[in-house]
């Protein structure tokens, strides 16, 4: 037991869930933020692709780092927040070439601290016992997820096996010629299929068009925007981008920012297919194309929704409750099908694109720091007089590589005053001073520096 659970952990950490869905939340803010304020600037292929990294990055364990993260804004501020805190562990000091072990004395403990009650332990075991378990769960979910819509899949292509292909001659000509118009070259077949409802591409290798046996009711003109709408889909690999999206809904199946950002890909998705097969459509084509998304939005869900998950189809084949939704999304986008954008917007967005995918697909990079970030809170000390002499000091010799050893003298009276309490001494004081100044010289140099307390 204890092996298989080593086992869940190690994948845990090599795959790493969890910190890629906090990133890709935060890419997630940046990206919906474009999304809302260009949305008339943008066109609907431009957003998807800003989605795109957001599912992209759910997809990267780890990341490159870079000062031009977004995790930066956070990292910077969470440091801002953090204060340092007093090592009490046994360190040494090197003092005019002496080295002088100290063991510091434990931390001070209130007295007015309440003990812990049993109701505190049994939450500490309660979280302790989730936590444990949380990999195998979210483990058991990925499994479930891959199993389960593989084996749906699979059926649903045994069931179209029944079907015939179609030898309507209307249906395959409007079908050569959508075809030739859009310059795809192969055949592909046309299948009709009681089994759904929408018309559909089926097949990331060998495309099929799949048309409901109704199909033959709808208009030349309908039949046309609905097969340009497919071929698009087939021009577009959107096939293949479902069973990406598969395996990254098998991994983030708990994780709202996938089902956001899924969604949002989807629905641009199918508006990019919308634009392709309005401008290839003659006559008054956004009114057409209005009127046929409305026809087949009403029509009655005969077929179980788990037969559509990894086809494309023009309605995308979203739940019922969020079809009007959607529905609407598409007619607004219709109004701007024929809106031109030129070379320098094109420009633009990819010079955009470049930047969020630096500041989204990286992970931040803090800057080393160096013992000259202590004057901001130590203040140099006047050289000569009296008031040296009078002042607690502390001497920093900082060994360089290519330049001479430099001495510089802090002035630490009031960096002590808040470190002595009402149930601290001064000499308490000095230690945990000292021991923090080791602490902090040794982290950022790596180096054994030499204080000096005066």
């Amino acid at each position: 037991m204890n092996g298989i659970m080593s086992l869940i952990e190690s994948l845990c950490d090599f795959v790493n869930p969890l910190s890629a869905g906090v990133c890709a939340g935060l890419l997630a803010i940046v990206v919906g933020t474009i999304d809302v304020l260009f949305r008339r600037w943008l066109s609907p292929g431009q957003r998807g692709l800003l989605w795109g990294l957001v599912l992209l990055r759910l997809m990267m364990p780890a990341a490159p780092s870079s000062y031009l993260s977004v995790q930066n804004v956070f990292a910077n501020a969470q440091t801002e927040m953090t204060l340092p805190t007093p090592d009490y562990r046994e360190h040494t000091v090197d003092t005019g070439g002496v080295v002088h072990s100290h063991p510091l004395p434990n931390p001070p403990v209130s007295t007015s601290q309440a003990p812990v009650t049993s109701q505190v332990t049994y939450l500490s075991v309660a979280l302790d016992l989730f936590f444990t378990l949380l990999p195998a769960v979210w483990l058991s979910g990925a499994f479930i997820t891959l199993i389960w819509v593989t084996a749906l899949h699979r059926q649903f292509c045994r069931r179209l096996k029944q079907s015939f292909t179609c030898d309507d001659q209307r249906l395959c000509n409007l079908w050569q010629t959508c075809c030739q118009q859009v310059n795809l070259r192969g055949s592909i077949p046309i299948l009709l299929f009681d089994e759904i409802e929408q018309p559909a591409i089926l097949g990331m290798i060998r495309p099929k068009l799949l048309l409901p046996a109704d199909a033959t009711d709808l208009s030349d003109e309908q039949l046309r925007m609905i097969m340009l709408h497919e071929l698009a889909h087939v021009r577009r690999w959107d096939l293949a981008a479902n069973w990406a999206l598969l395996v990254i809904r098998a991994i983030h199946w708990w994780n709202p920012i996938f089902w956001l950002a899924a969604a949002r890909f989807q629905n641009l998705r199918e508006q990019e297919c919308d634009a392709f097969a309005v401008q290839r459509t003659e006559g008054q084509p956004r009114r057409s194309y209005g009127e046929l998304l409305l026809a087949l939005a009403a029509r009655q869900r005969s077929a179980p929704p788990w037969r559509i998950l990894l086809p494309v189809s023009i309605l995308g084949f979203v739940r019922s409750s969020l079809r009007k939704w959607e529905i609407r999304n598409r007619l607004n986008a219709l109004r701007s099908v024929n809106v031109t954008r030129g070379r320098w917007q094109a420009v633009a967005f990819v010079s955009l694109l470049g930047l969020v995918a630096v500041a989204g697909l990286t992970d931040a990079r803090t800057p080393e720091m160096r013992p000259d970030y202590l004057s901001d809170w130590l203040p140099l000390t006047s050289l000569g007089g009296q008031d040296q002499m009078a002042r607690p000091t502390i001497e920093v010799l900082q060994p360089l590589e290519t330049e001479p050893e430099v001495t510089r003298t802090y002035d630490v009276e009031k960096v002590l005053a808040r470190f002595v309490g009402d149930d601290q001494v001064n000499d308490h004081a000095q230690v945990q001073l000292n021991s923090l100044l080791v602490l902090i010289l040794r982290g950022s140099t790596g180096q054994y520096d030499t204080l000096t307390d005066d």
